[in-house]
């Protein structure tokens, strides 16, 4: 029986951002192989972790076969296609871009499913003709309660504290906040100005531009759970016509199974050598030390020179990987 105490829609749901952000085409923790699905994931229970569990306590084994249960790696069992492909087959007759899209199909269409589930039970509760309120409380606490003492909301509150002016090196002032959910016109706008280079170093291989500003996945980027990830837009008005523009974007990602993030940086090729990928960083280690994270790491191509100097200006530890083929940055908070 699974002993997992995490969401199973929210561990689904960070698979999938973690694949869309070309986590897989990084280079794992052996960067002699290939990446293995799931078992190099930060959703997989063992990631990182020094106190291995057994894998029927995972989540995912709800979706193994019960012939496949008792296998050493049972995820690669799971059967991720109508016609019943498995991660087993896939590494034997599978390229590498065949493995992520038929993961990337199966990760939405279980999604889709399991809040569709969801919205069904709610929706057999209400009656028909008029809605219903399933749960509503007004809890008030006396005024020796301290802002820390009060319960943590479901929902995090959308953290107006990290919202602040900055003026870049050309002197024109910009918005850094955090991104919300309305954002995602200009984030398709945003993805328009960045070259092929630009993409390639940020998410280790060619991601197209219609894959990037696909609907469903800018709406997982722009409703962020700011209790698991920040994102941080750099916007700017256009002073002649009021046009608001994205010109950069900063991502912490908490791992699941630690203390610890990655961060990411991405910034308009016409708005590169302004000071907003050192700005936008810095910041992003500000808000990880709020969250008391132990520890932030950033993974970056050889190429990319101008990220390996800000990581060394903000004090990470870098190093190449053996092969040359990653620099891996971490910084102890």
């Amino acid at each position: 029986m699974p002993n997992d105490d995490r969401n199973l829609l929210d561990v689904l749901k960070f698979e999938l951002e973690f694949l869309e952000q070309g986590g897989y085409g990084r280079l794992p923790r052996e960067s002699w192989r290939t990446g293995f699905v799931f078992e190099d994931s930060p959703t997989c229970m063992n990631f990182n972790s020094k106190d291995h569990k057994p894998c029927s306590e995972c989540l995912l084994m709800q979706f193994v076969p019960q012939e496949a249960r008792k296998e050493q790696t049972p995820c690669i069992h799971i059967p991720l296609s109508p016609n019943g492909a498995t991660l087993e087959a896939l590494y034997r007759t599978g390229t590498q871009q065949e493995i992520e899209e038929t993961l990337g199909a199966w990760l939405r269409t279980t999604i889709h499913g399991l809040e569709a589930e969801k919205m069904k039970q709610v929706t057999r509760l209400a009656p028909p003709e008029r809605p219903l309120a399933l749960d509503a409380r007004i809890v008030l606490h006396s005024l020796a309660v301290t802002p820390d003492q009060l319960p943590k909301p479901a929902i995090r509150p959308y953290p107006l504290k990290y919202v602040a002016a900055w003026t870049m090196k050309d002197g024109n002032e910009v918005t850094i906040r955090p991104i919300r959910p309305e954002d995602e016109p200009l984030m398709v706008k945003f993805h328009g100005t960045l070259s092929d280079r630009t993409v390639y170093l940020r998410y280790f291989y060619s991601l197209s531009l219609s894959r990037r500003v696909e609907h469903e996945r800018l709406l997982r980027i722009c409703f962020t759970d700011y209790d698991r990830e920040m994102a941080l837009i750099v916007e700017r008005t256009v002073t002649d016509t009021g046009e608001r523009k994205i010109l950069a974007v900063g991502r912490l990602n908490k791992l699941h199974t630690s203390n610890q993030a990655e961060v990411a940086v991405l910034v308009s090729d016409q708005y590169q050598k302004l000071g907003l990928g050192y700005e936008l960083l810095r910041r992003v280690i500000e808000i990880a030390k709020d969250e008391k994270l132990s520890q932030v790491s950033a993974e970056m191509l050889p190429d990319n020179v101008a990220m390996q100097v800000i990581t060394k200006r903000l004090g990470f530890k870098v190093r190449t990987s053996e092969d040359q083929t990653s620099v891996r940055a971490l910084l102890d908070l």
